[in-house]
């Protein structure tokens, strides 16, 4: 652990050994007052030693896979990392199964429906034969009606008319009476049908 820390130490104090008298070169007093003139002159640094401090992390990435390598840490973080990917793998193998069996079911679920899917639409399109055939009937029946009223109104006009020719003509008393008791039975009927 000593080691590590002597290590970390070591190479930020190399960092800002390399970092600080290139500041210091490149910053004027205007740039540090102004908003900003750090950022600048930071951005300025890391580009112009780009390749400087690759190299720089180059060197600790090999120091840390040497450290890890000599302490016995390798091992266990190649073991952690293979463990992490079956884990993965596992997990994808699952995801899988688990999207093909959902699908599975589905398709099934849509199988069994089907029929009453068929037999709903069925039903749907008997209900709209049977509104269009009620309508129809409907119609009729309205019509049928307006045509009783008309044939109610001829009969009450031409039985009035039989009664007057009744009442005018010279019969005898008894066949009068008669067809005046017949009118007003059909008179009665007539009235019974409105």
């Amino acid at each position: 652990m000593k080691k590590i820390i002597s290590l970390t130490l070591f190479l930020l104090l190399l960092l800002s050994l390399l970092v600080l008298p290139a500041a210091a070169s490149e910053t004027d007093a205007s740039a540090v007052t102004e908003g900003g003139g750090f950022t600048e002159t930071l951005a300025a640094f890391i580009t112009t030693n780009a390749d400087t401090l690759l190299g720089i992390l180059t060197l600790v990435g090999s120091l840390l896979v040497a450290f890890f390598y000599k302490t016995g840490l390798m091992p266990v973080l190649r073991s952690g990392l293979s463990a992490l990917g079956e884990l993965l793998g596992k997990s994808r193998d699952l995801t899988e199964h688990f999207t093909k069996e959902t699908g599975d079911r589905l398709a099934h679920m849509e199988e069994s429906v089907a029929p009453m899917l068929d037999a709903m639409r069925h039903g749907e399109e008997l209900l709209l034969t049977l509104e269009a055939k009620l309508s129809t009937l409907e119609d009729a029946l309205n019509k049928s009606e307006e045509e009783r009223r008309t044939t109610a109104a001829v009969l009450r006009t031409e039985t009035e008319l039989f009664y007057e020719l009744l009442s005018s003509v010279n019969l005898p008393e008894a066949q009068k009476d008669s067809m005046t008791e017949s009118y007003y039975r059909l008179k009665r009927v007539l009235e019974a049908g409105e």
